[in-house]
């Protein structure tokens, strides 16, 4: 029985110790600059009538080998085949859910011209967790990035 009282305390002491540590999500935290895995690209997050989204900032090779620039060029639509992809938004109407998960927008992915659904939180303040999903949640891939300082 001492055992147990003893274990309840410790419990409850690491609960108290791990809520306050942890400021809560606010729904603009995720505004800014970010690298994505491979750091070599930057992706900038805005929002724009409550909803977050973003586009490729920054590439480290932005030029195709002869020298043109990267297009979107696997997009189903034929006539966002020429767009570059710093000029579209391929992260849309995120929204946040007041509970630290930015949810119910879409991913294009111009790797094979598709639209996911997706989902993101955040690590910590320097860490985001994108997660790219058909259906559910359950059924993805997670990615995460790191902000730009």
């Amino acid at each position: 029985m001492q055992r147990l009282f003893y274990l309840s305390v410790i419990l409850i002491t690491l609960l108290s110790f791990s809520s306050s540590s942890n400021s809560p999500t606010q729904s603009d935290d995720i505004l800014g600059e970010w690298y994505v895995t491979d750091k070599d690209a930057t992706v900038a997050i805005h929002k724009k009538n409550g909803l977050y989204y973003g586009r490729i900032a920054w590439m480290a090779e932005p030029n195709l080998p002869n020298g043109e620039p990267k297009r979107d060029t696997l997009n189903p639509d034929k006539s966002k085949r020429n767009r570059l992809f710093t000029d579209y938004d391929f992260l849309e109407n995120f929204e946040f859910d007041g509970q630290g998960t930015w949810k119910n927008g879409t991913i294009y992915n111009s790797q094979d011209g598709k639209k996911y659904w997706g989902q993101i939180t955040l690590k910590d303040a320097n860490h985001l967790v994108l997660r790219g999903y058909i259906g559910a949640p359950i059924f993805g891939r997670s990615v995460t990035w790191t902000r730009k300082r």
